[in-house]
């Protein structure tokens, strides 16, 4: 056998069981967001978005130290502000469980705001792409939206000047008639 023949038997193997690695590989998991959307066009494309803070993960499927970054994690947040969809003061959302795969990437505590895409069984579904700086987002809200159960401290101020008011007319009232 030639030193040639030998590199050509060296290099089929070589190919051959690169061909078998492709073959038996699990695919593979990368996230890449569109650039440059505006806030508005991605919103008009949801089902939902709001404006909170993330209380925690359930990882129901965690199998210890074995990693996939694909596996579907329950994100909780406690809503500040809804901008779009049927949002109560607490939501759970769907999403990948690693950053590298779209998953959130929050820490606790963490505000942010939060383009939703409904699933079929009536919850929610995000992603990385779909996490939007909370004052963009609040520039869409509509007016008056507020998280269920949340205090309006504008109106809180209207009614309370309204009641001094009237306890101001009420009282001047009593001063003239007493007045001889």
């Amino acid at each position: 056998m030639t030193k040639r023949s030998i590199v050509r038997s060296a290099l089929a193997v070589l190919l051959a069981a690169s061909g078998l690695l492709a073959v038996g590989a699990a695919p593979a998991f990368a996230c890449s967001c569109r650039a440059g959307v505006p806030v508005e066009e991605s919103l008009a494309e949801s089902d939902g978005a709001f404006v909170g803070v993330f209380t925690g993960r359930d990882d129901p499927l965690g199998q210890g130290d074995i990693v996939s970054s694909g596996r579907r994690v329950l994100n909780h947040f406690r809503v500040e502000r809804p901008v779009k969809g049927d949002i109560g003061e607490r939501v759970d959302v769907q999403a990948a469980a690693s950053g590298a795969s779209c998953g959130l990437e929050l820490e606790v505590g963490q505000r942010t705001g939060l383009l939703l895409r409904g699933d079929a069984g009536g919850g929610w579904t995000s992603g990385l792409c779909s996490q939007v700086e909370p004052q963009a987002l609040l520039a869409f809200a509509p007016a008056g939206a507020g998280a269920g159960g949340g205090t309006d401290w504008g109106l809180v101020v209207l009614v309370g000047l309204l009641v001094l008011a009237v306890a101001g007319a009420v009282g001047l009232e009593v001063l003239h008639r007493r007045a001889p």
